[in-house]
């Protein structure tokens, strides 16, 4: 009775004076710390520890399979001679929308438990000390990767008298944590059906019992990188459940198919959607290939509440705060201005200015009066800016409506479909036969179209109008990547307006040479020499067209990759332009938490003013020095075809097209450089405090 009476005194000593200790680390989005179950040890005896992030509002990290995006937390642990330490059994996630994308984690407090053993002869009266290397990406709107050192204390006790330790300030979140742990699924068959980049999860009751229906049921399954998790309907069938489900494009799922199965909604309602008391449940079978996707009977859909709220806020993009800089810190007016100034710096951009060129070239032949310009003029200057902003509020409309039903898509969308892009070619192919004088549009025409056409020269202004914005889309001029980063995160109407200042800006220019004709009266007159001029316009769309098939080779795969860069514009050394590697978000999570920098450059083919800043500065020789002497990782996010993961995040970055160009830092706030880079402006940025 004596040992068992000092026995129990040591534990409640240590319970007292020496019980398990740690200190918490906070960040600006996160504390964290090591925490026991239990005040103390014994020799040889298992304990739950674990990792408990305390999230800030609206921050989160990821589970053991991040989803779209994301890195899973991860713990180094420097133990005790003789210790050994399980696997993280992780808690159930949360799906959690960041605009179009799904990814799967927590918020809130959050336990990460693993089971500890302690060296079986640890001496009793000493303490064990714990040490874990934490890392975490912790993201909200941006991502942060973190990195902290936590230790733990242990007392150690005498395992003899058989005294269990008592239990800390923390054994009722071990206690919660295990309650709501997943348990293997049993009583139930599930069957995995797969018709080409579907998958149909059918889970049915084994026997007649019958189960109360869950709200709602989500699949989670352990493999990374396998689905669109945006894509998750889910079925209440006669015997059970069904969760259809699609693969990522050109991703073949396994022999078999491993997750957890949740039932969501009221808990009492939830503990019995298994015919058991857990709501989360583990299961594995093997998926079986079949030609076309057969749904059990029965099947009713299941109202996903918060995906239908979630998809609503992505097509308003009002999710919140945004980095620095961004476009939603601009404000209304800010974001007129910047629209507007950077409308008018789209008619010098390579894209536009040869077609405005022809234009003027056309009006100079047009007689002047003296006093106010002619009534035809003013009519040729209101339907040319009609023709821009119609065109303007088409596409805006359209990139909205896009996003409201949930497409990842972002400014020059219209540039990513191969049609479009050739489309694009033979009509600046044609403008460049009709500049040479191969033909005349007039002659093309049927003689009562054309009598139609040239009784109405409002008309062809108005097309003119239409064919600068389309000429313009790949384009981003300087200051326009803010204001339409913040048009895309507001209500539509204020989007709207946004757009239409952009178009204000980019006729002004124009109209003021149609409106002022002083500038023609200094033009010799008319003769060969305006031949001459027509032919020398002719080039810039002949180029045009031999990029377009550039873009639209590498869009429907006619050439391959190595023959893409070949065709790529040159730099002054093709070695410095392949150390760019292509964009992978856990890549870039990696990089961050080992302490290195990454300047990503979000580009596109269909981009001319990507490449000529990829040509001028990035490829070049002094600023691949300056990224190697910086320790800098170079990475390239190509736009050229839709990708919802670069449409993420360009939209965590405040912008919705390219070029951006992104220096993204350990524990820091992304750094956005200008469109128009420059080889200073890059240095400046690496060099930056």
């Amino acid at each position: 009775m004596t040992r068992a009476w000092m026995a129990a005194l040591a534990v409640a000593l240590a319970a007292v004076l020496g019980s398990a200790a740690a200190q918490p680390v906070t960040t600006p989005h996160v504390t964290a710390e090591l925490v026991a179950e239990r005040s103390a040890v014994r020799p040889g005896q298992p304990i739950r520890i674990g990792l408990r992030l305390q999230h800030q509002p609206h921050w989160h990290t990821y589970w053991r399979n991040a989803g779209d995006s994301g890195m899973p937390t991860s713990l180094s642990w420097t133990l005790p001679a003789g210790s050994q330490i399980d696997e993280i059994v992780w808690p159930v996630p949360r799906r959690l929308w960041i605009g179009p994308l799904v990814n799967y984690g927590f918020e809130g407090e959050l336990l990460l438990p693993q089971v500890y053993m302690p060296p079986a002869d640890a001496r009793a009266g000493s303490t064990l000390k714990l040490q874990a290397v934490a890392n975490w990406l912790v993201c909200r709107l941006v991502c942060i990767p973190e990195t902290v050192t936590l230790t733990l204390q242990l007392p150690v006790v005498s395992a003899a008298g058989g005294v269990t330790p008592g239990g800390t300030e923390h054994a009722a979140l071990f206690e919660r944590a295990a309650a709501e742990q997943p348990v293997p699924l049993e009583g139930w068959t599930v069957d995995v059906q797969h018709a080409g980049r579907d998958l149909l999860v059918s889970m049915a009751r084994s026997d007649a019992a019958a189960t109360a229906p869950a709200p709602l049921v989500h699949v989670f399954p352990y493999a990374e990188q396998l689905l669109e998790t945006a894509v998750h309907d889910a079925y209440r069938t006669d015997s059970g459940y069904a969760i259809q489900l699609r693969l990522l494009e050109g991703v073949m799922p396994a022999e078999s198919l491993r997750g957890i199965a949740v039932a969501q909604g009221d808990a009492a309602v939830a503990d019995h959607a298994w015919g058991g008391t857990q709501r989360a449940v583990e299961f594995s079978a093997p998926v079986r290939d079949v030609p076309r996707i057969d749904m059990p009977a029965g099947a009713q859909r299941l109202i996903d509440a918060e995906a239908t709220a979630a998809l609503a806020a992505a097509a308003a993009a009002d999710a919140g705060e945004l980095p620095a800089g961004a476009g939603a810190d601009l404000g209304w007016a800010a974001a007129l201005l910047l629209a507007f100034v950077g409308g008018m710096v789209l008619n010098l951009m390579p894209c536009v200015f040869p077609v405005l060129s022809i234009k003027l070239l056309s009006l100079s032949q047009t007689p002047s009066g003296a006093g106010h310009p002619p009534v035809a003029l003013r009519t040729h200057a209101l339907a040319y800016t009609a023709g821009v902003l119609l065109s303007f509020v088409a596409l805006a409309s359209g990139l909205l409506a896009l996003r409201a039903a949930g497409s990842a898509i972002g400014w020059g969308f219209q540039l990513q479909e191969p049609l479009v892009v050739a489309a694009l070619a033979l009509l600046f192919l044609a403008i460049g036969l009709n500049l040479l004088g191969v033909f005349e549009v007039s002659l093309l025409l049927p003689q009562r179209l054309a009598a139609w056409r040239d009784e109405r020269p409002a008309v062809d202004a108005l097309a003119s109008g239409v064919l600068a914005v389309v000429a313009a889309s790949p384009c981003t001029a300087p200051f326009m990547g803010a204001a339409l980063g913040f048009a895309i995160t507001q209500p539509a109407l204020v989007g709207l307006s946004v757009f239409l200042v952009l178009g204000l800006g980019m006729a002004l220019p124009y109209v003021l040479l149609v409106l002022m004709p002083g500038w023609r009266a200094r033009l010799p007159r008319p003769g060969a020499w305006m031949v001459r001029l027509r032919q020398v316009l002719a080039l810039p769309m002949f180029l045009t067209v031999a990029w377009l098939l550039w873009v639209l080779a590498q869009q429907t795969g006619w050439i391959g990759d190595g023959a893409a860069d070949a065709a790529r514009p040159a730099a002054s050394s093709r070695a410095d332009a392949s150390a760019w590697q292509p964009y992978d978000e856990a890549v870039i999570a990696s990089e961050l938490a080992a302490g290195r920098s990454v300047f990503v450059d979000f580009t596109a083919a269909w981009c001319v003013s990507c490449q000529v800043n990829e040509r001028l500065v990035l490829n070049t020789d002094a600023t691949q020095q300056a990224f190697k002497r910086a320790n800098v990782m170079l990475m390239r996010a190509d736009w050229t075809r839709r990708d919802a993961r670069i449409t993420a995040a360009l939209a965590r970055l405040g912008r919705n097209g390219v070029p951006v160009y992104a220096l993204l830092r350990p524990g820091r706030e992304p750094l956005l450089l200008s469109e128009v880079l420059t080889a200073g402006a890059v240095r400046d940025a690496l060099a930056a405090p």
